[in-house]
């Protein structure tokens, strides 16, 4: 019955094998059929092929002899530690595990049932797990603790069964504790070993060097044509290790590695790397033979004479492998023997670095936000003192008026004589209402100096118009309150580039399953999808094999329009090897065209309007029209300056309400009446979104589906007002629609613009150059109050490619 079981088992392995060679074979046709590179990808295919049945193969062949290898008290715990430690390649380790399982002959069942009832365990912890979550290919990605869980239960039953079955022998209880102890111990190497989060150095070094001590030990019991292959294998490991990483770690690999070996063949391993990666500067021939030659000399020393026809052949076949290898660079590179963060890829070592960098740069932004917050709000409070006049001052005020009204009154030695408190009290009764309320009333005059004094309603009058004088002198010459405004919008302007916006860097998870499924469906195999970004989207896929792309760049860039649902760039290649990475991005779906036109006044030599067109990097669009208050040079400096300011920090991708605050405390802080207008349009390309800025502004005017719509706000000019002034008008792009924008010299109001409504309506130019000289040329004609004209027009046009 049971050769029947193992019959049925090693038919339904050898149908799985076959099965994946078909799948395999597939692909290699389908590859060969490609194009017209056709003869270059079939080699290439073969190629993948053999390392996917190679890869798959020696998974296997681990799995076997890990399962096979017993330990103290005739246990097995390196198998079931390293099915409980994986994620990956399950159903191989399992067809290792199975086999090694039927080589146990006394207990061949007992495992295989063992092994097979730890995979459905494992399997339905990870279905429990991620029942609620949508996530694909979440089998066997359980925790640890339910990775653990199952190793004890696996473990305990094998060994219980053991116990039962022999009759509760004290040789076999001590086997349970031994084998559960043996693989939670091996599990925590094996998980550390083989986790995708990057892990301590040394951590993830030791566990390494426990995998080796595993690997190395499953080989004790095999030889060729007389060698010891465990030997053969930790000696060359240790000549590897201290090749890649060093003597240090190179002579510890070593030492476990021997003890995997032997007991008394432990130190020889190790004195090998020590000797080799101390001289190894010298030559490498010189340093491979002293190396061995010592470790042949350490094994006389430990076991004789006898040892030195034992070990002499083996070390001498080690270094008649590596020293080739060596020397013409043919050493692979095996992730198991580098740290975590040296198997990074490109995209994940740059994306922890800019991460790193961005959260440095952001503590700093922020640390010199909150710093001119501070200072802002102390400014802000001196200002506010240092806007009225003390309390010493104003009683020096009241002290000084009146005695010059006091002296040459008849009654002033009474004042200042016998009733000199009263006096006083009447100081302090002045200084007080002056401090709280700005001004005297008669009611703050007590009454013994009503009764007694002739001149008090002068005095009165008097200190009311000092201390208004002294308050606008005040004023006039403080600044603080200027520079508090400024380091105020200066601490928002930093804070905010220092806050990224979180949805153009959130990771897309729904589009990311989309492109995998596509991927798939055209036989693409990719190692990662990265997909962020919701206004600006950013797809990186990694780890494309050459042999598997079918597509040209232009159709490649329209499948992934399709499953995106947004308009892409044309995909950028990045070639490492034999991989490939791709990179795309959101790309405009708006174009402009834009004609302008400029007339000065008729009595002016220099026009106080200023505009501009310019963008960001961000894919924003901007165009701007100041109309400095006036005419002539200083409203052209004004509206000059502030076509600069804001063009300046607005390509820099500054927030437009930061902007224009500090703008305003700009204009505000030159101590001269120079107001401007700000009529600003800001395009967003990307999303078909746009908005008016208006600050003392004409209307503007949209023409879409041959209507016109009107788009006016009531505000005050910029740097009138303490705060700024502006309004925001949001609309959406269409296609072909035109943006009428103009100054208050061509029309101000709706009165003033009827003819202009019936220009746009009836008599539009295709040539938009040729229109905005034709407002300008009715605009002489029918506004009657002459004044700086600046018209623009612009054209949204929505982007086509050939094919559309």
């Amino acid at each position: 019955m049971a050769d029947k079981n193992i019959g049925v088992f090693l038919s339904g392995i050898s149908g799985r094998i076959a099965k994946s060679a078909s799948e395999i074979t597939e692909k290699y046709k389908k590859a060969r059929s490609v194009g017209s590179d056709r003869d270059k990808s079939a080699p290439e295919a073969v190629w993948r092929a053999v390392q996917y049945l190679l890869k798959k193969a020696s998974v296997i062949l681990l799995s076997y002899l890990l399962g096979s290898s017993s330990a103290l008290f005739t246990t097995y715990p390196f198998g079931l530690a390293l099915l409980c430690a994986s994620t990956k390649n399950i159903l191989y380790i399992y067809l290792g595990l199975a086999l090694a399982a039927f080589s146990i002959r006394s207990e061949s069942s007992a495992f295989f049932l063992i092994y097979t009832a730890c995979v459905v365990i494992r399997y339905g912890f990870s279905v429990w797990i991620n029942q609620d979550n949508d996530k694909q290919n979440a089998a066997f990605s359980e925790p640890v603790s339910l990775r653990l869980l199952a190793l004890i239960l696996s473990s305990t039953s094998v060994s219980l069964a053991r116990l039962i079955s022999d009759g509760f022998l004290y040789y076999d209880l001590f086997a349970l504790f031994a084998c559960l102890a043996f693989s939670i111990v091996l599990f925590l190497a094996y998980y550390n070993q083989f986790r995708v989060e990057n892990v301590s150095a040394h951590l993830y070094r030791l566990c390494t060097a426990v995998l080796i001590f595993s690997i190395v030990y499953s080989l004790k019991s095999y030889y060729i044509l007389g060698f010891s292959v465990s030997k053969l294998a930790a000696v060359l490991i240790t000549l590897y290790t201290t090749k890649k990483l060093g003597v240090l770690y190179g002579t510890l690999l070593g030492l476990f590695a021997g003890f995997g070996c032997d007991l008394s063949f432990a130190p020889i391993p190790a004195v090998i790397g020590l000797v080799f990666g101390t001289i190894e500067a010298y030559s490498l021939f010189i340093s491979v033979t002293c190396a061995l030659i010592s470790g042949v000399l350490l094994g006389i020393m430990t076991d004789g004479l006898a040892a030195f026809t034992v070990l002499l052949p083996e070390l001498a076949l080690t270094g008649a492998v590596f020293l080739p290898l060596s020397y013409y660079d043919l050493l692979p590179d095996i992730a198991i023997f580098t740290d975590k963060a040296a198997n990074l890829s490109k995209c994940e070592q740059s994306a922890i670095i800019n991460g790193e960098r961005l959260k440095e740069s952001t503590r700093t932004f922020e640390a010199i936000s909150d710093s001119l917050d501070s200072l802002s709000v102390t400014l802000a409070a001196l200002s506010d003192r240092l806007k009225r006049p003390d309390i010493l001052s104003i009683r020096s005020l009241c002290e000084n008026t009146f005695h010059k009204h006091c002296e040459k009154c008849s009654l002033a030695g009474i004042c200042y004589g016998r009733d000199y408190s009263l006096t006083c009290d009447t100081f302090g009764k002045f200084t007080e209402a002056l401090n709280k309320k700005g001004r005297i009333d008669i009611t703050d005059l007590p009454g013994h100096t009503q009764n007694r004094c002739f001149n008090s309603l002068k005095i009165i009058s008097e200190l009311n118009l000092a201390y208004s004088t002294e308050l606008e002198r005040l004023i006039k010459a403080d600044k603080c309150e200027i520079f508090a405004l400024d380091y105020k919008a200066l601490s928002s302007l930093l804070l905010e580039a220092s806050k990224v916006n979180d949805s153009e860097y959130e990771f897309d998870p729904e589009i990311a399953k989309k492109l995998a499924c596509a991927l798939k469906y055209m036989d693409v195999q990719a190692d990662g999808i990265f997909v962020y970004g919701k206004r600006r989207l950013h797809l990186d896929i990694t780890g494309m094999r050459l042999s598997h792309i079918k597509y040209d760049t232009p159709r490649l860039r329209t499948a992934l329009e399709n499953v995106c649902g947004r308009r892409l760039t044309l995909p950028e290649f990045e070639i490492d090897g034999d991989r490939v990475s791709l990179c795309a991005h959101a790309e405009r779906d708006f174009d402009i065209t834009l004609a302008r036109a400029s007339e000065k006044m008729e009595a002016s030599d220099i026009c106080g309007d200023s505009s501009v067109a310019f963008e960001n990097t961000d894919d924003y669009y901007y165009f701007l029209i100041s109309d400095g208050m006036g005419s002539g040079k200083e409203a052209a400096v004004t509206s000059r300056l502030c076509v600069t300011f804001l063009s300046k920090l607005l390509s820099a991708g500054c927030s437009m309400s930061v902007v224009l605050e500090l703008l305003n405390g700009f204009l505000r802080s030159r101590g001269s009446e120079c107001f401007a207008s700000i009529d600003l349009a800001e395009l967003d390309l990307l999303s078909g979104k746009g908005c008016f800025v208006k600050s003392g502004a004409a209307p503007s005017y949209i023409l879409r589906d041959n209507n016109l719509y009107k788009l006016q706000s009531k505000t005050l000019p910029i740097g009138i007002l303490k705060d700024t002034d502006a309004e925001v008008i949001n609309f959406e792009l269409k296609d072909n629609d035109i943006i009428v924008m103009f100054s208050d010299g061509v029309a101000s109001s709706l009165e003033d613009s009827v003819w202009l409504t019936g220009l746009l309506c009836f008599e539009l130019e295709d040539d938009l150059d040729k229109m905005a000289k034709k407002i300008l040329e009715y605009a002489k004609k029918e506004v009657p109050k002459a004044d700086d004209m600046t018209v623009a027009l612009m054209r949204i046009t929505k982007r086509r490619r050939e094919n559309e």
